[in-house]
């Protein structure tokens, strides 16, 4: 019997996250729920963003080789300096950059970026797609991958970068496992708060 008590409080461990606020330095949001699992935290707890990045990382796989992650990265980016719109526009010129460095292991099949409105934010959301062909001890097999992230510049110091991610890698004939809708989930429940 306690062997099957300790089971389902492992297996229910990350339902009960769910819904909870995780809370950041100048934005919180809501935890997902199954079948995301917290994989992992970096980061102070004392809040200094001067000198810290912030990372809460999500996972979950298909139970083979597919694997599927959300996370939520917060930091200070010296290159993104002056107000919102050269903070946007230092984004738009990483995202115009990226499909030029592709490599012989990934090919870029697609990539969009426009301008979205969270928490009231201006924030940039960028859709890219591509094809890796070197994952470890499947070189060659094409997995596809797909990467949608919201940037957010906070609205107290546009310096101050909030990234939320979704990205998936498939297997070759694997089925889609998540949503990406969870994404959405993920940003329609960041809310800002002012910095420390």
């Amino acid at each position: 019997m306690r062997a099957i008590i300790l089971l389902l409080a492992v297996l229910l461990a990350p339902m009960a996250w769910a819904g909870e606020r995780v809370d950041l330095p100048g934005f919180s949001f809501e935890r997902p729920g199954a079948p995301w699992r917290q994989a992992a935290y970096y980061g102070p707890r004392r809040g200094d963003i001067q000198n810290e990045r912030y990372m809460v990382h999500y996972g979950t796989n298909d139970g083979v080789l597919s694997t599927a992650f959300l996370e939520v990265r917060a930091w200070l980016e010296p290159e993104a300096k002056g107000g919102l719109e050269a903070s946007l526009a230092w984004l738009k010129g990483q995202f115009e950059a990226a499909p030029k460095t592709a490599s012989q292991r990934f090919t870029y099949t697609a990539h969009e970026m426009k301008e979205v409105k969270l928490g009231g934010a201006t924030c940039a959301y960028w859709h890219s797609a591509n094809e890796d062909r070197g994952v470890p001890h499947h070189e060659g097999d094409v997995y596809v991958t797909v990467i949608n992230t919201y940037y957010c510049p906070h609205p107290d110091n546009p310096a101050y970068m909030i990234a939320l991610m979704y990205s998936t890698r498939l297997a070759p004939g694997a089925a889609p496992f998540t949503q990406d809708s969870d994404l959405d989930s993920l940003a329609q429940s960041l809310t800002f708060q002012r910095l420390p």
